[in-house]
């Protein structure tokens, strides 16, 4: 177990250079870059994340060394940490498909399929997250429906956001072939 924690980590450390260098590069985003279940401060900075998936990994690493979590605990810290790394990743991965832009230098057709391809995965799973939301919503009782509203409102947005983006990749693909 904690060969396993000493990789996991590892990994946080490399995602976390990574992080700060796109941070440095980009600055901060205009919106939040995850949902306010996910990480606590809704930061528009990868390396601010990557410092709370550290902060959880510390918290699990102590817990078990000490003893002091419950299982329920544990599981909790360890689902809430592969989750916070798993984001972290996606977003690293999918920056380093991204090629800055100049007049003279368009992104390769190549990197945007590749761009598409991915933005076609997390509208599949939006739209999957959407349908839940909305089950929930018709499900939920009184004392949530607000909750329940405002869960599906954030969804349909980050699903508009990833449509509206593919629309864009989508254009300029169309835009090079035709170049070519």
């Amino acid at each position: 177990m904690m060969k396993k924690l000493s990789q996991l980590r590892q990994q946080l450390a490399e995602l976390t250079i990574q992080a700060t260098e796109l941070d440095s590069k980009s600055g901060a985003r205009q919106q939040p870059l995850f949902d306010e279940r996910l990480f606590r401060n809704p930061t528009r900075r990868l390396a601010t994340c990557a410092s709370e998936a550290q902060e959880t990994l510390d918290r699990l690493i102590l817990g078990q060394e000490t003893k002091s979590l419950s299982q329920e605990q544990a599981q909790y810290l360890t689902e809430r940490f592969i989750a916070q790394l798993t984001a972290i990743q996606r977003v690293v991965s999918a920056a380093s498909h991204v090629v800055p832009k100049s007049e003279d230098d368009s992104i390769p057709t190549q990197t945007l399929y590749l761009n598409l391809a991915q933005h076609q995965e997390w509208e599949d799973r939006l739209a999957l997250l959407v349908m839940e939301k909305q089950t929930a919503l018709e499900r939920a009782n009184y004392l949530i429906r607000q909750q329940a509203q405002q869960e599906l409102a954030l969804a349909e947005q980050r699903l508009l956001r990833c449509q509206t983006a593919k629309a864009k990749i989508e254009q300029q693909i169309t835009v090079q072939e035709k170049g070519q």
